[in-house]
């Protein structure tokens, strides 16, 4: 599209003619609705920025948020929570961190007594970082 978006129309025409019907109607339905840049450094980076948008809803709609993931730990017995959350320690610790920093103190507590004192302060400092 940023290619022919540069040609003149008879060049488009001719390239368009050779393609395969739906593509060349897809480009040819881009071409339309091109509103970026006629800088081709500029388009580049809009259209690298819209990919990334989109990636990152896809990825937002497709995971429990750290809140989500707080009420379920809080909703859970306090050892297999923490049980739960020090095997995930070894994978993400800014996880757990978000997690904890998310529940309410109650269910933090009763999840932090049902550690060691030193799995407790580990948890305790890396909540404080």
């Amino acid at each position: 599209v940023l290619i022919l978006g540069q040609m003149n129309v008879e060049a488009k025409s001719k390239i368009l003619e050779k393609m395969d019907p739906e593509e060349a109607a897809d480009l040819s339905i881009l071409l339309k609705d091109q509103k970026y840049s006629k800088d081709g450094d500029i388009y580049t980076l809009q259209e690298r920025i819209n990919d990334l948008t989109a990636k990152i809803d896809a990825l937002k709609k497709n995971q429990l948020d750290d809140m989500q993931l707080a009420l379920t730990y809080s909703s859970m017995e306090p050892g297999k929570a923490a049980d739960t959350l020090l095997l995930l320690l070894k994978e993400d610790a800014t996880k757990v961190k978000n997690i904890l920093v998310a529940m309410d103190s109650s269910a933090r507590s009763s999840i932090l007594n049902q550690m060691s004192a030193e799995q407790a302060a580990a948890l305790t400092a890396i909540m404080s970082d």
